[in-house]
């Protein structure tokens, strides 16, 4: 039976990642994918903790390079893995027993060149809670098409030949960013299929404040508009983001602008601001709808949904703003 199956290494980019290496590779060991069929790979980036110990006590692959980011890192274990398909996940990620074998499901189609699997959490946060809503609210996009154009790297799989035949992730993305959307949008420009893998999950430990996913999302915004820069077809739409998630951008520095004007001149702006919030909350209405279950998440869904909106401007607005001064990329540092 087994050999039917393909063979597999998973790749785990990790940077000073003490604190959740050892559970990551703890559920990877886990698995109910044949153990004859299964590899992992460490790849420490310059870590100047104790992640290279850990990742060598455990029994995996541990390579190590300085310090030059996980679009490197992954690319490296890309080229040492020997396997048919190669997987990624990241070093704060802890995969469901079945994780290998459910993202590895869908490559028995021989046109299927990547899958993409799923977050999940425990968290109790509301901040952990809106974002899981979130991403929830994005799955189920993805769950109603035959293919996507969107796979992002904590839960990612793809055949090794194609992935290295296309350049792997570009390292010019600095952190973990975009490197993995933009592998993805270039596969699908050149007409290679991916699809979910729908029953993949890895659990994941979510920004538990607002103040760390605001900077997280302000980060994903500036990279984002890098990347629309090389694939300018995608900022109109793509297979993960809603066009509502869009709108917010627009809608969230509008609101700013409305409420200023209605604090010295509510004769004039005030009915503006009014309407504007109503369209405000009518776009919003999916991720109200996914959170209703939970009265406090729901309440709480306006005020998430904007400061996610003035993040994606600020980020994009930066990048913006780099390309008027003929900065270089980089420049606010939004990577870091």
């Amino acid at each position: 039976m087994t050999a039917q199956l393909p063979s597999v290494t998973v790749i785990v980019p990790a940077y000073n990642a003490r604190a959740t290496l050892q559970r990551c590779l703890d559920a990877l060991r886990n698995q109910t994918y044949p153990q004859d069929l299964r590899r992992v790979i460490v790849v420490d980036d310059g870590s100047t903790d104790d992640t290279r110990k850990i990742a060598e006590k455990s029994g995996v692959k541990v390579l190590v390079q300085p310090n030059k980011g996980p679009a490197a890192a992954r690319n490296l274990g890309a080229r040492e893995a020997q396997s048919e398909i190669i997987l990624f996940t990241d070093s704060d990620c802890e995969p469901l027993h079945d994780w290998i074998a459910e993202m590895v499901a869908p490559f028995s189609d021989r046109g299927v060149a990547g899958a993409k699997g799923f977050y999940v959490t425990n968290q109790s946060s509301l901040t952990a809670r809106f974002v899981q809503a979130e991403y929830e609210t994005k799955y189920k996009g993805l769950m109603l098409r035959d293919s996507i154009d969107f796979i992002d790297t904590h839960a990612a799989a793809y055949r090794r030949d194609l992935f290295l035949e296309n350049g792997g992730f570009d390292t010019s993305y600095k952190g973990a960013t975009a490197e993995d959307v933009e592998f993805s949008y270039r596969l699908s420009a050149r007409g290679f299929k991916m699809v979910p893998a729908r029953n993949a999950r890895v659990l994941h430990r979510h920004p538990e404040n607002i103040g760390d996913y605001f900077r997280k999302k302000c980060r994903y915004a500036y990279w984002r508009a890098v990347t629309w820069q090389k694939h300018p077809e995608k900022a109109i739409g793509d297979s993960y983001t809603p066009n509502a998630q869009k709108l917010e951008v627009m809608l969230s520095p509008i609101l700013v602008f409305l409420l200023a004007g209605s604090l010295f001149v509510p004769s004039v702006f005030f009915t503006a601001l009014l309407l504007v919030l109503l369209i405000f909350l009518l776009n919003e209405s999916s991720y109200l709808l996914q959170a209703k279950d939970d009265f406090c998440l729901l309440a709480a869904v306006p005020l998430f949904t904007f400061l996610r909106g003035s993040a994606g401007a600020l980020g994009a607005g930066t990048r913006l703003i780099e390309i008027m001064l003929s900065r270089p990329l980089g420049s606010f540092k939004f990577y870091n």
